[in-house]
C-alpha cells in the first residue's frame, strides 16, 4: 500500500510508480474518490501489487460490503506512507495508524512500515510514532549528503543578548570603501524576542530609508548587499 495525504499527490505518483513497477513486472493502481467505478472494479477483481490510495478510501475498502476483505487485504507486507509530516500526531494521523492495526489483522501479519518526508525535524519521534501498536525493529534512514559542511547562517534570538556587551552593525557594501555606511544604531531598532534574521530584515529597511536620504542629498550610491556585523565587546 502507498499512502499519500491528498490525492493530487497521488495522480502525480501514479504513472511513475506504475512505470517503475511494470519494469519488474508489478502493476500499480490508484484508488481514491475520484477514480471511475470501472477501474475499481478491475482492482477488485485483480488485486494491484502496489495501490496508491488515501486513509479514507482505505476506510471505504474496510467497511464496504463490496469488498472481499480477506481476499483484498491478506497479502498486504508493507505500507509506504509518502508526506509522514502531514499525519504525525493529529486525529487523521491515529486513524491512519488504526486502519493499518486493522488489516494487520485480516493479513495475520505485523505489517513493515515505512514513513517518507522531507521536512522531519525530529525524526526519532516520528518513527516511534509511526511504530505505535507494532513489534517490529525500527531504524532511522536520514541520508546527511555528501556535503557534510556546516551552514554559514546561525540564527539565534537577539534578546537573550546584553546590548551592551556587543556591538551591532550593519553596513552598505561596496567596492568602493567611499560607499560604506555604517548605520550603528542597530539596538534602537531591535525588540526583545526578535530573531537575528528578523532584525537584519528590519535594519536593512531603515538603512535603506538611510541611503535614500544620502541619495536625495545628491551622493551616488551603486547597488550593492547588506551585511550584519555582530562583534562582542572585549572586557
Amino acid at each position: 500500500l502507498y499512502v499519500s495525504p491528498i490525492k493530487a499527490l497521488l495522480n502525480n505518483q501514479e504513472q511513475r510508480l506504475d512505470r517503475y513497477m511494470r519494469l519488474v513486472g508489478r502493476r500499480a493502481a490508484l484508488w481514491h474518490g475520484d477514480t471511475p467505478q470501472g477501474e475499481r472494479n478491475k482492482i477488485l477483481a485483480e488485486q494491484p501489487d502496489c495501490l496508491l490510495t488515501t486513509p479514507e478510501s482505505l476506510e471505504v475498502l474496510l467497511v464496504s460490503q463490496k469488498v472481499d476483505h480477506h481476499q483484498f487485504f491478506s497479502n498486504v507486507r508493507v505500507v509506504v506512507i509518502d508526506e509522514l509530516h502531514a499525519f504525525a500526531g493529529d486525529d487523521r494521523g491515529w486513524h491512519l495508524l488504526s486502519v493499518f492495526s486493522r488489516i494487520g489483522k485480516i493479513a495475520r501479519r505485523d505489517i513493515q512500515r515505512i514513513g517518507l518526508s522531507a521536512t522531519v525535524g525530529n525524526p526519532q519521534k516520528m518513527l516511534e510514532w509511526l511504530s505505535s501498536g507494532s513489534e517490529r525493529s525500527q531504524e532511522v534512514v536520514w541520508p546527511k549528503g555528501i556535503d557534510s559542511k556546516k551552514p554559514d547562517v546561525q540564527l539565534d534570538y537577539v534578546g537573550t543578548h546584553e546590548y551592551r556587551g556587543f556591538i551591532f552593525t550593519i553596513a552598505y557594501e561596496a567596492k568602493d570603501p567611499a560607499y560604506v555606511v555604517d548605520f550603528p544604531d542597530l539596538p534602537d531598532i531591535i525588540t526583545s524576542g526578535q530573531t537575528l534574521a528578523e532584525a537584519f530584515t528590519n535594519a536593512c529597511e531603515a538603512l535603506d530609508l538611510h541611503l535614500e536620504s544620502l541619495q536625495k542629498l545628491g551622493k551616488r550610491l551603486p547597488k550593492s548587499k547588506h551585511r550584519l556585523v555582530v562583534e562582542e565587546v572585549k572586557r
